[in-house]
């Protein structure tokens, strides 16, 4: 059974994770790989003692008890959890902050600027809601990379509307936003509402809101600069078989010369190269791991 309290009552379910995933997991705590797996869950039953003591970690730790909706597993370079309450989200953020296993990033979709449309997208926050989310985000752990989503041309959208959404953008300068124009979806409300918003509108709309994204996102790479990051090595980049690619704490892409490392290492790297979206560096002797 699983810990004592915990909300599944003892039937602790890891996290849905790709299997190679799990993999890097055991690898990098040079744990055994258990066997017995189903369609990416492992029961706790089946957890091996030494996986459990990691998951107990995080357990008293706070991280898996934020709600009953909530799990998460601390395990080093790898956020993963199960869908939760809102109003557990501060206790999650504090949690976060506390536990170093967790790495640096919150992808925390907003969708739209603009407090009517967040009604009619049936969303149940506003923007101030919203803005003091990312502002303890930023209390807490100052250097945490902030992605989102959102959309353009919702139907009704007016161009204050958009322009909302773009001051938005723009006031919190994300790491990473995913952008997209609506579409109907069969079956949705929104589908058959008789203001669609004119395609080339749409097309407009998001050419400046990606404009915008990508400035605030070179800009967010520019701290990257001269550090050494901790890097998990996910694969060969395929532009150059020579290097690595992999992903820093704050979930920011990139690239070094392989030298001596493989998937799954975990490798210093200085960073010598800044683009809005990746970062190019060198690797470093495990030493001169700072931040």
């Amino acid at each position: 059974e699983g810990p004592p309290g915990f909300p599944d009552g003892g039937g602790l379910l890891l996290p849905r994770v790709p299997e190679r995933c799990w993999e890097l997991i055991c690898k990098r705590q040079q744990l055994p790989f258990p066997a017995d797996r189903a369609d990416g869950f492992w029961s706790w039953a089946i957890a091996t003692p030494e996986l459990q003591l990691l998951i107990c970690e995080g357990w008293k730790k706070g991280l898996a008890a934020v709600s009953a909706g909530w799990a998460a597993v601390a395990l080093p370079g790898v956020q993963m959890g199960r869908r939760r309450n809102a109003d557990d989200t501060e206790r999650l953020i504090e949690a976060c902050a506390e536990l170093p296993k967790v790495c640096e990033h919150f992808h925390v979709p907003f969708q739209s600027g603009d407090d009517e449309l967040l009604k009619a997208m049936a969303r149940g926050y506003t923007t101030a809601r919203y803005r003091r989310i990312v502002e303890q985000i930023r209390k807490l752990m100052p250097d945490a990379a902030i992605s989102a989503d959102a959309i353009v041309g919702f139907p009704g959208e007016t161009d204050a509307q958009f322009r909302r959404t773009l001051e938005l953008v723009d006031e919190i300068g994300f790491d990473l936003l995913n952008t997209a124009a609506y579409s109907p979806r069969p079956n949705t409300p929104a589908a058959d509402w008789p203001d669609q918003v004119e395609e080339h509108v749409k097309v407009e709309r998001l050419k400046e809101l990606n404009a915008l994204v990508e400035r605030k996102a070179k800009a967010c790479s520019q701290r990257y600069l001269g550090r050494v990051e901790e890097v998990l090595a996910e694969g060969i980049n395929p532009k150059d078989n020579t290097q690595l690619m992999g992903r820093t704490r704050t979930n920011r892409l990139t690239f070094f010369p392989a030298g001596h490392h493989r998937v799954g290492d975990t490798v210093p790297v200085r960073i010598e190269q800044v683009r809005a979206f990746s970062l190019s560096g060198s690797a470093q002797p495990q030493p001169a791991l700072v931040r």
